[in-house]
């Protein structure tokens, strides 16, 4: 699995979520929590303030942004504190092709040279 930032989330892919930080990010949890879900979007919560007549302005709360997922039908919005995984599933050709490569015995520099014209 590969971890991903929020904001390289894709619509309609399914995520592997860890869960450590509550929705307003200023509680974390000892015992991390995880599921399987749907990105749905990102929603932006703007923080509060408050101000004075003397132009003085109170941050009450601070800006966030969630991600939305969707779980069994649940939506849930998730901290952008948390961690996000990829699931990737290679092909047994890909396995098969990298397996034959460590296998060779050859310099590093020739390995990657073979792997980037792989992929092409």
């Amino acid at each position: 699995m590969k971890p991903l930032s929020l904001e390289r989330l894709i619509p309609g892919e399914k995520y592997l979520v860890i869960i450590n930080w509550n929705e307003q990010n200023n509680v974390r949890f000892d015992n991390e929590y995880s599921f399987f879900g749907t990105f749905e979007r990102l929603q932006f919560v703007r923080g509060r303030t408050r101000s004075y007549d003397s132009g003085l302005q109170l941050l009450l709360s601070p800006s966030i942004t969630n991600a939305i997922f969707n779980c069994n039908g649940r939506i849930l919005p998730i901290s952008s504190a948390n961690t996000f995984y990829k699931i990737y599933r290679p092909l047994k050709k890909e396995i098969e092709s990298e397996y034959f490569l460590r296998k060779m015995k050859i310099c590093l520099d020739m390995k990657r040279m073979i792997r980037k014209f792989m992929k092409n």
